[in-house]
């Protein structure tokens, strides 16, 4: 079992003193001079064993830690705009309020963009501002979301949203603002189960109704079993095997 906590407040800076011998002696001083700790129950292992499974943790932590999580000077606060949050705060349930929990540690500013109603006053203090807007999927969306942004009169650092349907709008909104994002054609291929399909090189036919389905097995010549998916649904959700 792995445990890992906290010793540090959002943004604390730390002096970068080295610690001395004697300081080591003194768990204390190990601890103030400390940004976080883990424990690792090695209970039952020999200590030869233990020495291994440190430095392959170690390693573990190198590997997943691969983005710069020191930094050797102050970095201004950022201001990350959420789209489409649908009331993930704590207590709603899901993974939701670990937006929060991890914009909270990391002192982020968070701007949400969601649809009207959808402010939960309670946990207001959980964000820098809440913008109301459309959240219809056409091909409007990108125009609403700036538009919405033009109401918040702070520095926007970042867009990014949790539900593939948002994820091109959202992209596009990006890159009009020039901030960091994925190609909006490439995210709306990947939303889309039939250009995923043609774009994999994989045989897919686009039926929008059961008598195109009839007419795409007789034409094609198609053989049963085949797979029917939706074309925008997340994972296997609306995903069939025709006989």
């Amino acid at each position: 079992m792995i445990q890992a906590t906290s010793f540090a407040n959002p943004r604390q800076w730390f002096a970068g003193e080295l610690l001395t011998d004697s300081d080591f002696c003194q768990l204390s001083n190990v601890f103030r001079a400390a940004a976080g700790g883990v424990i690792i129950d090695v209970g039952g292992l020999e200590h030869d064993d233990v020495a291994e499974d440190l430095i392959i943790f170690e390693a573990e932590i190198r590997n997943r830690l691969s983005f710069p999580w020191i930094l050797e000077d102050r970095r201004p606060r950022q201001t990350l705009a959420f789209v489409g949050d649908y009331l993930r705060y704590p207590g709603h349930g899901g993974t939701g309020c670990n937006h929060y929990a991890f914009a909270n540690t990391l002192d982020i500013n968070l701007v949400v963009l969601d649809a009207p109603g959808f402010e939960d006053p309670q946990h207001a203090d959980l964000r820098g501002a809440f913008l109301p807007y459309d959240l219809s999927r056409d091909d409007a969306l990108c125009d609403r979301i700036l538009e919405a942004l033009t109401h918040y009169k702070g520095k926007i650092n970042g867009i990014i949203t949790f539900h593939e349907s948002l994820q091109s709008g959202v992209a596009k909104a990006a890159e009009l603002l020039f901030l960091p994002t994925l190609p909006p054609e490439a995210l709306a291929i990947a939303a889309d189960k039939y250009r995923t399909g043609i774009a994999a090189g994989r045989p897919a036919y686009l039926a929008t109704c059961a008598k195109d389905a009839s007419s795409i097995l007789e034409t094609a010549r198609i053989t049963v079993p085949i797979d029917l998916e939706a074309v925008s649904r997340v994972g296997s959700e609306g995903v069939y095997k025709g006989r």
